[in-house]
């Protein structure tokens, strides 16, 4: 079975500089953020695999419980015949992350933000939820397809003025929703602070899946963002004015949780190698635009954000 990774996707100041313009007026509709691990149901040819954000996993070489899950679930899956789809979606719960309202629940679910219909640049992207819905049919217990969590509203690259309000607005957003995740306690009646929001390009039709790496981002709120801005959503990137201020701004809390959930959530020393080989993947993926604009380069901070990277896992493997 191949693999079909989900796109990554990064901040609005991204979209603003690396985006194709050829359409330079997008509708964007957002979703909660869930707080758990990218897991997906890749459906090929009368086979069914689960898969982590990485790779595709088994009940013997599992990611939280996921492939366990999908081997429970064959049944539907199975019944659902779809030639050449992937259920993209967050597994979330009981013992995955923590420090969000879905970490209340009492168990695991699976979350469905996306289908995407085929492979490659050309293959369509799904993302509107009654669609979704209409794929999926009938679910089984603990899977939910995730809804829309605000209005649509339109982008306009080439009008800096409508990008700053755009993320003027967008950054209220994600503050007044960070207390309380609507979508959690409107589902399970549970309270909870929420992690951001993501942004999707269109609120209608399936969209190429180029089109979805190009123009989707994200907004975190404060507690779980994982580089230190001023801003929650930004047209530009931050600006470190020192190596110490760009490992202050990539180094966050939120980011280390993240490598160490990444592992499996062992803060053994055994795997400081595994934790620090992430964290510098992570952040050498994300901080592309930063790099440039502070004037720097990998290799000038490398050094000093595995070194504080490494005296936090220790930190961690310690306590224990």
């Amino acid at each position: 079975m191949d693999f079909v990774g989900f796109p990554s996707i990064e901040g609005f100041h991204y979209v603003v500089k690396n985006g194709d313009y050829n359409k330079p007026v997008y509708n964007y509709r957002g979703k909660i953020k869930l707080h758990g691990t990218n897991a997906g149901v890749r459906l090929k040819d009368n086979e069914i695999a689960a898969q982590s954000r990485s790779q595709i996993i088994t009940t013997t070489s599992d990611n939280a419980g996921f492939a366990r899950w999908v081997d429970a679930n064959k049944a539907y899956f199975a019944s659902l015949q779809l030639a050449n789809h992937t259920i993209f979606g967050e597994w979330c719960g009981k013992g995955i992350m923590k420090g969000t309202a879905l970490n209340q629940l009492p168990n695991k679910i699976f979350a469905v933000f996306a289908v995407q219909i085929g492979v490659g640049d050309d293959a369509l992207m799904v993302v509107n939820p009654e669609k979704i819905e209409q794929l999926l049919g009938v679910l089984p217990a603990d899977m939910y397809v995730l809804h829309w969590c605000c209005d649509s509203f339109t982008v306009d690259f080439v009008k800096r003025v409508n990008m700053q309000e755009t993320a003027d607005a967008l950054s209220k957003f994600v503050e007044v929703i960070e207390p309380v995740d609507p979508w959690v306690k409107s589902t399970f009646g549970v309270e909870g602070i929420c992690e951001g929001a993501v942004y999707y390009p269109s609120d209608s039709e399936p969209i190429k899946r180029v089109v979805f790496e190009h123009f989707a981002f994200k907004a975190k709120g404060e507690k779980h963002a994982v580089i230190k801005t001023r801003e929650i959503v930004q047209i530009a990137p931050e600006v470190a004015a020192s190596i110490d201020g760009f490992v202050s701004m990539f180094v966050t809390e939120a980011r280390l949780e993240q490598g160490l959930a990444a592992i499996g959530g062992d803060a053994d020393m055994k795997n400081t190698g595994a934790f620090l080989k992430w964290f510098g993947q992570d952040v050498v993926k994300e901080s592309v635009a930063e790099l440039e604009a502070a004037g720097l380069t990998w290799e000038q901070v490398q050094k000093d954000v595995q070194s504080t990277a490494r005296n936090w896992f220790k930190e961690k493997a310690t306590a224990i």
